[in-house]
C-alpha cells in the first residue's frame, strides 16, 4: 500500500480468481472491511473471480458477496476502481456507480500521493504479442454482442456449465 498521509493508503488487489464454494471467501471479505478502515481507493487490477461476466442476474453468490462489500466501502468514502483483466467481461458497464468508482478494459492513471501511477492487468503488459491482443479483442467483443441482453452462452459460463 501507499501512504498519502492523512488521506488514507492507496491498494492495488490483483489476480485472487475467487470461484464458487472457494474456502477463502470469508477470509477476503474480512480483508475487504479492514482495508477500508485504512484505504481511501482501491484499484482492483482484474480477474478479482475465476471468471465475471458484468450482468446483474447472472451473479453468483459468491460475487455479489463481494460486491456487497465493494459497494459498502464506497458507501464509507472509499473510491474503489476497477481494471479488467482476462477473465473479466463488461464490469465497469455494468458495477460504475454502485460497486465501483470507475472501470477500464485497458488501463487507467492514478493520482495518489503526488505521484501519478498507470496500471494495466498483466495480459496487456507484453505488446508484441500480437496473437494474443486479436484473441484479447475477439473475446471482448464476443461479449460485447447484446450488451442489454444477457445471450445464453453467457448465462451458461456464469453458471459455470462446461457444456457451453
Amino acid at each position: 500500500m501507499i501512504r498519502a498521509g492523512a488521506g488514507g493508503e492507496l491498494a492495488f488487489i490483483g489476480d485472487v480468481h475467487i470461484d464458487r464454494d472457494d474456502p477463502a471467501l470469508p477470509d477476503f471479505l474480512e480483508f475487504l472491511d479492514r482495508l477500508g478502515e485504512r484505504a481511501s481507493c482501491i484499484i482492483l487490477l482484474g480477474d478479482l473471480f475465476n471468471i465475471w461476466i458484468g450482468g446483474r442476474g447472472m451473479e453468483q453468490p459468491h460475487q455479489a458477496a463481494v460486491i456487497e462489500r465493494l459497494t459498502a466501502l464506497r458507501r464509507r468514502g472509499v473510491v474503489v476502481r476497477y481494471l479488467e483483466g482476462n477473465r473479466d467481461y463488461r464490469i465497469g458497464h455494468c458495477y460504475t456507480g454502485t460497486a465501483l468508482d470507475d472501470g477500464s478494459e485497458e488501463g487507467l492513471v492514478a493520482d495518489f500521493g503526488g505521484h501519478s501511477f498507470f496500471v494495466t492487468h498483466g495480459d496487456l503488459v507484453n505488446v508484441a504479442d500480437r496473437q494474443y491482443r486479436t484473441w484479447r479483442r475477439f473475446r471482448c467483443d464476443a461479449f460485447a454482442v447484446g450488451r442489454n441482453e444477457e445471450p445464453q452462452v453467457e448465462r451458461k459460463v456464469a453458471r459455470g456449465d462446461r457444456r457451453v
